[in-house]
């Protein structure tokens, strides 16, 4: 199914979600592995894919949203689309749900209106907008994996005077990113790329771009004399995130075939007759197309990430979590530009001392370097 965040500080309002679709037809049926690694389930009963991602920006509010009927959340998306009045948020998702009320679907909408950051929350049990000032979550992760998140956003919260509120945004994308692969969200139907906006009176701000190291090793060895730093630490795929225009894209190390995995995530429209998009997401493409895609591409291939994130998909590291401020540069990883179809990335000693294996795997540990 689906996994949407939301959750506030004193300046903004942030919604993050995954993007992994599930279906009862085959969805790309070449595609094996999400950018991650995550093995995909692909029969003729149940296909998944790692095919868009399930924030819609329509203007000045982004919703999320969680369905077991695609079509029907996507009809209701359609309909605020085309009543959508931007000086009167609230009321137009009023309107709309009062027109077409969804049974099977869930949304969470975040927006700044009358000098507020609001979170709204529509539960298809109730056919009504219900404000939230706490985390909240829907979806299909179990209670235990929400108590986490619950815990996380609040832990940033309190911390929102050291932390920036991309810092924010990132680390709790990287968290959750550890968390749907190393604790196999895939059984439930949730995973893939994780990624999101702020809201607040400047505008939507997506997560900025970001380079995620993946590694493995022995760490217990770091200490030991002699020991050679590649048996204490190497890294074992690189994925690089880059949100332009409403569109999500990334390059992924981890592909089985060893070859670089190359995607582009609009905002989700499925349909299993090939119909055209609406004019709206096909203009949005052609746009990205034209005025994103040559710097993404030229992003891929020199990175200069804003954010380095190190976790690894060993389930003996999870929650150990490494966030770096790169900023186009940092003392502490190193990442080159594409050469004959290789990056080579030098990591500092120092920083494998800050990675430690954890006694509580249930305990995030992060570091914020700059």
């Amino acid at each position: 199914m689906t996994y949407i965040i939301g959750w506030k500080n004193s300046r903004s309002v942030f919604l993050s979600g995954d993007s992994v679709l599930t279906a009862n037809f085959k969805m790309k049926p070449n595609e094996e592995q999400t950018s991650f690694g995550e093995k995909l389930i692909k029969t003729d009963d149940l296909s998944h894919s790692e095919k868009c991602h399930k924030i819609w920006i329509i203007e000045n509010l982004a919703v999320g949203l969680a369905s077991n009927d695609v079509y029907e959340a996507v009809e209701f998306l359609e309909l605020l689309y085309e009543k959508y009045d931007k000086s009167q948020i609230e009321k137009s998702i009023k309107e709309t749900i009062s027109e077409f009320a969804p049974k099977k679907s869930h949304f969470l909408f975040v927006f700044f209106e009358n000098n507020e950051n609001k979170l709204l929350r529509y539960d298809p049990d109730y056919d009504e907008l219900i404000p939230e000032s706490e985390p909240t979550q829907i979806g299909s992760l179990a209670e235990e994996y929400q108590d986490q998140t619950y815990e996380f956003c609040s832990h940033l919260t309190e911390q929102e005077d050291v932390l920036t509120d991309d810092d924010s945004l990132t680390l709790i994308n990287s968290v959750h990113q550890n968390l749907l692969v190393t604790q196999k969200t895939l059984n439930h139907h949730t995973g893939g790329l994780f990624t999101g906006v702020f809201v607040n009176q400047s505008g939507i701000n997506w997560q900025k771009d970001t380079v995620y190291l993946n590694y493995s090793g022995d760490l217990n060895k770091l200490n030991e004399k002699g020991a050679n730093i590649k048996e204490v630490y190497y890294p074992t795929g690189m994925i690089h995130l880059i949100n332009r225009h409403n569109c999500s894209s990334y390059t992924s190390g981890f592909n089985a075939d060893k070859s670089a995995k190359t995607d582009h995530l609009f905002r989700c429209w499925e349909n299993e007759d090939d119909i055209e998009p609406p004019t709206y997401i096909s203009n949005e493409i052609i746009e990205w197309e034209t005025k994103y895609a040559d710097e993404v591409f030229d992003l891929f291939n020199c990175p200069k990430p804003i954010y380095i994130s190190l976790f690894s998909n060993d389930s003996k590291f999870a929650g150990n979590l490494i966030l770096i401020r790169s900023h186009n540069g940092n003392p502490f990883v190193k990442i080159s530009c594409l050469e004959e179809n290789e990056f080579t990335v030098d990591v500092n000693k120092a920083i494998i001392k800050v990675l430690k294996p954890l006694d509580n795997k249930n305990v995030y540990n992060y570091k914020i370097l700059n």
